[in-house]
């Protein structure tokens, strides 16, 4: 017997009214598979264990493992499943759109013009980004921590961790044109 077949199925969610504009999930021994879909948020998942493979409109299917974070922009279809016959660990980070233009804006430079929904997804395999992207989630987790840290820990890992690493790439219009059809 696959010694992954006896572990049960594990998720939990993190939400608090202080801060309305993130959400957080972590899931274990997953064999859930979803169809290709999307999310009004900006999401970063983050793979702990096992293997997966991503797809989205603008990359072929890519296999990723244990340690690989995944950005995705709100509204671009996607999917992320483990491996047949496989399950897989991970954790999701959801960012309101609202809030993290207005969030970005405090670092765009003076005339440029960035919206963050309109940006292709990016695959970063970083050992110290996802340790620092997993400590950031488990101080989310935390029901010992005060508010303030876990906004600090969320501002610190997106200033001074990911956003240096996006490849903010403008999706072009064409790209939509399957939508017509």
């Amino acid at each position: 017997m696959n010694s992954m077949n006896a572990i049960p199925q594990a998720f939990e969610f993190w939400q608090d009214g202080r801060m309305p504009y993130v959400e957080a999930r972590r899931s274990c021994f997953s064999r859930t598979c979803y169809k290709s879909h999307s999310h009004p948020t900006f999401s970063i998942g983050a793979i702990d264990e096992g293997n997966s493979v991503f797809q989205s409109s603008f990359a072929t299917a890519q296999k990723i493992s244990a340690g690989t974070l995944v950005i995705v922009p709100a509204h671009i279809e996607h999917s992320c499943n483990p491996l047949p016959d496989q399950a897989w660990s991970y954790q999701m980070l959801h960012l309101d759109i609202s809030w993290l233009n207005q969030w970005y804006a405090e670092f765009q430079k003076e005339g440029f013009d960035l919206n963050l929904p309109q940006h292709k997804p990016l695959i970063i395999k970083d050992e110290s980004l996802y340790q620092a992207f997993s400590g950031m989630n488990k101080t989310l987790f935390d029901s010992e921590k005060l508010i303030l840290e876990k906004e600090q820990s969320l501002i610190y890992c997106l200033t001074q961790l990911l956003l240096p690493h996006f490849i903010l790439e403008e999706i072009q219009k064409t790209q939509y044109l399957y939508e017509d059809f």
